[in-house]
C-alpha cells in the first residue's frame, strides 16, 4: 500500500514538474500598460507645427528619435541626416502644452546597449519634467537595450521582424526567434507593419500589439475599412495613421 502511494505521488510530482513549471505561456504576456481608449495614433509627428495640430486630433503621437553621442543630444530624426534640422526632443516637447493629455510612442532609430543608459536618463528627466512618464513608450528592435530601459521604469515596445521581408519566409524560425526575445524582455507591447497583424494575433494572442505603415490614402474606402477592422481586435492597442478618421 505504501509503495503504491509513493508511486502515485511520484507520478503526480513528475506531472507537476513537467507541466506546471512551463511558464513560457505566462511569459508571452505583455507587461501591463494603461492605454487610452482611442487606438488611432498619429504617425511620424517629427515637426513641432504638425505636433501642435495633431495633439488635438489624436490622443497618441509617434515620432522618430536619434541619439548623437558626438553632440550628446536626442534629436527628432528618422535618419542621421535628419539631425541637420537641429530639432531636439526637449525642444519638441517644450513647443506643446498639456503634455499629460497625450501619449508618446518614441521610435528610437539607433538605441543600443552602449547608449541605452544615457538615453534612459534623459528620457526619465523629461518624463518627470512634463509629467508624462506613464504615457511614454520606447520602441526598438534591440531587446537588450530595451531591457535596460524597462528595468529603469519606462514602458517599452519590441519591434518585430517582418517575415514578409524574408526571402525564405521561415515561419517556424521567425516564431522561435521572436518568442525568445519576448520571453527575455517581456515588453509592454510588440510592433510591426500592418501586413503582419494576422500572424502576430495568431502567434502571440496575449501580447499588446502596435501596428504601423497602414495605407495612407484617406479617400480609399478599403483603407478606412482595414483601419476599422484592426481597431476592433482586442489585442491591437495602437494603429498608426497619417490621416484623421472618426473610428
Amino acid at each position: 500500500m505504501l509503495k503504491r502511494m509513493i508511486c502515485i505521488l511520484g507520478i503526480i510530482l513528475i506531472f507537476f514538474l513537467y507541466f506546471g513549471c512551463d511558464t513560457s505561456d505566462q511569459k508571452l504576456q505583455s507587461t501591463p500598460f494603461d492605454y487610452p481608449q482611442s487606438k488611432l495614433w498619429a504617425h511620424r509627428v517629427n515637426d513641432t507645427c504638425e505636433a501642435k495640430i495633431k495633439k488635438n486630433e489624436f490622443v497618441g503621437l509617434e515620432l522618430d528619435l536619434y541619439y548623437s553621442s558626438f553632440q550628446d543630444n536626442i534629436w527628432v530624426a528618422h535618419d542621421l541626416c535628419d539631425t541637420v534640422n537641429e530639432l531636439r526632443f526637449d525642444t519638441w516637447l517644450s513647443a506643446l502644452s498639456d503634455h499629460e493629455k497625450n501619449y508618446y510612442w518614441l521610435d528610437f532609430k539607433n538605441l543600443d546597449i552602449n547608449n541605452a543608459n544615457i538615453i534612459c536618463e534623459r528620457l526619465l528627466q523629461l518624463s518627470e519634467q512634463y509629467h508624462i512618464k506613464k504615457h511614454v513608450m520606447i520602441e526598438s528592435y534591440d531587446w537588450n537595450a530595451l531591457k535596460i530601459i524597462k528595468d529603469k521604469g519606462l514602458a517599452v515596445i519590441l519591434w518585430i521582424d517582418n517575415i514578409n521581408d524574408d526571402i525564405n519566409k521561415d515561419t517556424l524560425a521567425w516564431y522561435r526567434k521572436t518568442k525568445d526575445k519576448i520571453i527575455a524582455l517581456q515588453p509592454h507591447a510588440i510592433s510591426s507593419r500592418a501586413d503582419m497583424y494576422s500572424l502576430l494575433i495568431q502567434s502571440f494572442p496575449q501580447m499588446n500589439i502596435h501596428l504601423w505603415n497602414t495605407p495612407i490614402k484617406k479617400d480609399t474606402a478599403g483603407n478606412l475599412k482595414l483601419t476599422e477592422l484592426l481597431c476592433k481586435e482586442s489585442s491591437i492597442k495602437v494603429v498608426l495613421v497619417d490621416y484623421y478618421a472618426d473610428i
